[in-house]
């Protein structure tokens, strides 16, 4: 039985994390959106989850986009505490349950993100624009790409500054308390994109120059299907890091984390022994200690490169909020599991990344060693499964996982390549 209640409510109970996420992915969702929202006076017509974001040992929160009366609304619910006072600033509604207490609210609102509010306000906007520029600021059209509850929110703007011409830029909001450091992390990086802090945890970024790496992977927006990617070249950008992100707070590693997942995808349809033996074979073949500390970028993939259009010349690096120490290998298992698990997206758009994944394995091969790295891409895999889309996707994640572990050498990451790609 849920209830609903606005501004108070009795205390929480524990409950698995599991648990929780279980309910937030099954039909019962609808009812708990349709109670929410009846108490607005308002009515769920139809709705889809689109998106689950798990920290094992925090919180669990569900993205749905919801069709109420012709109004396109997108809904967050999740199992986050909030104070009676945070409740009534969001307008949240709190939901009761044997298996706990969760919270219902409305994008932009976001308890832990107050700049979200601002950058989604066309009035506000140029105006926080205007203040770090001095300049004026049309704005012509605006994007949510991104929104991790919580967490994060990424949009891309198209503006004009002043007299200049019509550009593209990037507004990441954070955790206000995240900016200073994340802004320490940027500057680390001499191939990150110009950046300015605008306050209120609203971070905001120039266009990188050139193409996408992964745009060369994909075979609709490739330039040249045929170009090889060298990547002693891709590897080369974390040269562009400096020694002072030694000197930053590290980033928990897939490797240290993966661990804690175990519940979480057995909540997804995982058999319990798959799952235990995945965790223990990643268990057994990492290394403690892989390598010396090194500056690392920390989510190291394809979409955060940027090359010219030969692939020859490295333009930029983004997302540079992992940016601290860390082991060089866990940088190469970042980029080989998003490598891996990119033809579960498309297929057919990917069906041509199977030699770029065997140059790569055999250049990472090379510099780590085998057992380690299988180990710590399986992890990255895991770690990732949580947010695939469906049943078929997480599966190729798991799949995937068992196959570069349980193989020998280099023999796991060739049979993925051979199972779901052309050499």
């Amino acid at each position: 039985m849920m209830s609903a209640m606005g501004d108070s409510g009795h205390g929480d109970q524990a409950a698995p994390q599991a648990a929780l996420e279980q309910l937030l992915r099954s039909e019962e969702a609808g009812e708990l959106l349709e109670l929410a929202l009846s108490s607005a006076g308002l009515r769920v017509g139809q709705w889809r989850l689109e998106q689950i974001y798990t920290r094992p040992g925090a919180e669990t929160s569900a993205k749905y986009l919801v069709d109420s009366g012709g109004a396109k609304l997108m809904l967050i619910i999740s199992t986050v505490k909030l104070s009676d006072d945070q409740r009534a600033a969001l307008q949240a509604v709190r939901l009761d349950s044997p298996l706990g207490t969760l919270h219902l609210w409305a994008f932009p609102q976001d308890p832990a993100l107050p700049g979200l509010v601002l950058v989604e306000d066309q009035q506000a906007l140029p105006r926080l624009l205007r203040r770090i520029w001095g300049t004026t600021v049309e704005v012509h059209s605006g994007e949510l790409l991104v929104l991790r509850p919580l967490r994060r929110a990424v949009h891309r703007f198209t503006l004009q500054r002043g007299a200049d011409s019509v550009e593209d830029v990037y507004i990441k909001t954070v955790r206000p308390s995240r900016s200073r450091t994340l802004l320490q992390r940027h500057d680390s990086c001499a191939l990150a994109p110009p950046l300015w802090d605008a306050g209120d945890g609203i971070l905001v970024s120039e266009a990188a120059r050139g193409i996408p790496l992964i745009h060369h992977l994909y075979r609709p927006t490739a330039p040249d299907p045929a170009v090889q990617i060298d990547p002693e070249l891709i590897f080369s950008a974390l040269h562009s890091i400096s020694a002072e992100a030694l000197q930053l707070p590290a980033k928990v590693s897939a490797a240290s984390r993966v661990q804690a997942f175990g519940p979480v995808l057995h909540s997804q349809g995982a058999p319990t022994q798959r799952v235990d033996d995945l965790l223990l074979g990643i268990r057994q073949k990492l290394l403690p200690e892989p390598g010396p500390l090194v500056p690392t970028h920390g989510d190291f993939h394809p979409a955060n490169l940027f090359v010219d259009r030969q692939a020859t010349t490295l333009n930029a690096v983004i997302d540079t909020d992992t940016v601290g120490p860390g082991y060089a290998a866990d940088d190469a298992a970042t980029f080989l599991a998003h490598m891996l698990a990119l033809p579960s997206f498309d297929p057919q758009g990917y069906a041509g990344l199977g030699r770029h994944t065997q140059r790569f394995w055999a250049y990472l091969r090379d510099a780590h060693d085998a057992d380690d790295l299988a180990a710590r891409t399986a992890a990255v895999l895991l770690t990732l499964a949580p947010g695939t889309r469906g049943p078929e996707q997480f599966e190729h994640f798991l799949s995937t996982a068992e196959s570069v572990l349980y193989s020998p050498s280099s023999a796991g990451i060739l049979h993925v390549i051979g199972q779901n790609q052309e050499i």
